[in-house]
């Protein structure tokens, strides 16, 4: 019940104000790397329940705050068609992840012999993907 507290709170609070500053690169990048921060933090806990559930919230706070804005960039900066097959590539490609991951991080549990190392992927790919949106996406949104 924590974690997806913060995470209610949070995300209203980011929703309302990237609405008000009309800017969403960076209402994902910094939850995004909060979560990468949080997923890490969990491979630390060891037996203590403080660090995870600290990581924990860290992860989920970032992930849903993260991804209404994540859904918004295509759009903003996209139009007509191109925002269209813009959402239907993200969507394909989450929809490829949800299948493959749970498969990766099996194998890495089984080869590492711990979680710590699907962590870490996780925490790496929010990273990656927080590099890519300030790397890829215009700074300067327009309105469609």
């Amino acid at each position: 019940m924590v974690p997806y507290t913060f995470a209610l709170i949070s995300m209203i609070l980011f929703g309302r104000h990237a609405d008000r500053t009309r800017e969403r690169r960076w209402h994902v990048v910094v939850p995004s790397i909060v979560a990468a921060l949080g997923f890490a933090l969990c491979t630390q806990a060891g037996s203590s329940t403080t660090v995870a559930m600290i990581g924990l919230t860290m992860a989920v706070v970032g992930v849903v705050s993260a991804i209404p804005m994540f859904w918004a960039l295509p759009t903003s900066f996209l139009g007509g068609a191109a925002a269209a097959v813009g959402i239907a590539f993200v969507n394909c490609t989450g929809n490829l992840g949800g299948f493959l991951s749970p498969v990766i991080i099996g194998f890495l549990k089984d080869y590492t012999g711990t979680l710590n190392s699907g962590l870490f992927l996780v925490s790496g790919c929010m990273l990656a993907s927080a590099i890519l949106i300030v790397a890829l996406v215009p700074a300067k949104l327009v309105n469609h």
